[in-house]
């Protein structure tokens, strides 16, 4: 499987596992949310184990442990799909 998205390998962690970077963009794109922020794609990749990548070598990047990037691709792809059918679930109720 090739990956969809653009990861930058960073250094390891403190016990030597893995790291990876990815642009917070990627989750406007998976959301199809015009209106998301940065703000608003930490709080979604929380949800995967990302954190905010403070390197300065990355900026407006998120980090995760992988040893699988497939898996955590599809991971996140998955509960997007999910997210936008609670979204659209939220708007139908609404009106």
């Amino acid at each position: 499987m090739s990956l969809r998205f653009d990861w930058h390998r960073v250094k390891s962690d403190v016990n030597g596992n893995p790291r990876y970077v990815v642009h917070w963009l990627v989750f406007k794109d998976l959301c199809d949310d015009e209106n998301m922020t940065y703000d608003k794609a930490h709080k979604i990749a929380k949800e995967f184990g990302f954190r905010k990548y403070r390197g300065r070598d990355y900026g407006g990047g998120l980090v995760v442990q992988s040893y699988s990037l497939e898996h955590t691709e599809k991971h996140m792809i998955e509960h997007a799909e999910l997210l936008k059918l609670q979204k659209k679930h939220i708007e139908k109720v609404q009106t």
